[in-house]
């Protein structure tokens, strides 16, 4: 079992993995962004350059290498949330599949 992250009364959260930072965040967010008009089966496909320009990151060699080992970094971590009294709850990574070369 993962370790408890801070949750509202009633929720659980737990994290597997690398502690997460504000560069995950961030990607996610925009990875949620770029979701919002898919459905669930669906995948969420994009460039590494204009993922980095939607973060504001800087498009050099090391902007790619940050981006690729933040999306890494979610794809190593797994949440679960589950709900005081309920049998619903999620268990799953942020991120399924990391990107295909380097972004």
């Amino acid at each position: 079992m993962g370790k408890e992250i801070a949750s509202v009364g009633g929720t659980t959260i737990t994290l597997e993995g690398e502690e997460l930072r504000q560069d995950d965040a961030d990607v996610f967010v925009e990875i949620l962004h770029l979701a919002r008009d898919t459905q669930l089966s669906e995948r969420v496909e994009f460039t590494g350059y204009a993922m980095l320009k939607l973060l504001g990151w800087d498009t050099s060699g090391k902007g790619y290498e940050r981006l690729v080992t933040t999306i890494k970094r979610l794809q190593k971590s797994t949440i679960g949330v589950t709900f005081e009294g309920s049998k619903k709850g999620f268990q799953g990574q942020l991120v399924r599949k990391r990107p295909a070369r380097t972004c």
